[in-house]
């Protein structure tokens, strides 16, 4: 949540494998590197 705050705050895009927990943070800009698109 702490990370998901702070991204948000700055408007920063979190970087992360674990796609389904910041999912539930409305806004919040996400990416998977690790996933091909």
């Amino acid at each position: 949540l702490l990370i998901a705050a702070q991204a948000l705050v700055l408007g920063h895009t979190v970087v992360t494998d674990n796609e389904a927990e910041f999912a539930r943070i409305d806004g919040l800009p996400r990416e998977n590197w690790l996933r091909p698109t």
